[in-house]
């Protein structure tokens, strides 16, 4: 098992993004409410939670498109991965050519 904490302020995204070979738990510790998407490759399966003070934790299972905005200032985030990150199972989507991207919704997240 891995942790971070990071500290997404306002206009900054945490852009799409996969971990491949590991199920990642989101926990909001404090600040605005954290906007997090996850959703498929071909774009199905859009899901969007809202993290905050009274639903602080979602897990993103392995292998599932994820981003993340704060609504507010800032939300303080810890994320952790199990079993632990490696930056080999790890994938940007704006890492792809734009022809070969996954098919996201809101683009501005790439």
């Amino acid at each position: 098992l891995t942790a971070i904490l990071f500290l997404l302020p306002t206009g900054a995204v945490s852009c799409w993004h996969r971990v491949i070979g590991g199920d990642e738990v989101w926990t909001h510790i404090d600040g605005a409410t954290l906007e997090l998407f996850q959703c498929q490759g071909d774009g199905t399966g859009l899901k969007r939670d809202a993290l905050h003070a009274s639903n602080p934790i979602q897990v993103v299972p392995a292998n599932t498109w994820q981003a993340a905005r704060s609504l507010g200032d800032y939300s303080l985030m810890s994320c952790c991965v199990g079993p632990g990150f490696e930056f080999c199972d790890f994938e940007m989507a704006r890492q792809h050519p734009t022809t070969e991207r996954p098919k996201l919704p809101h683009p501005e997240l790439i």
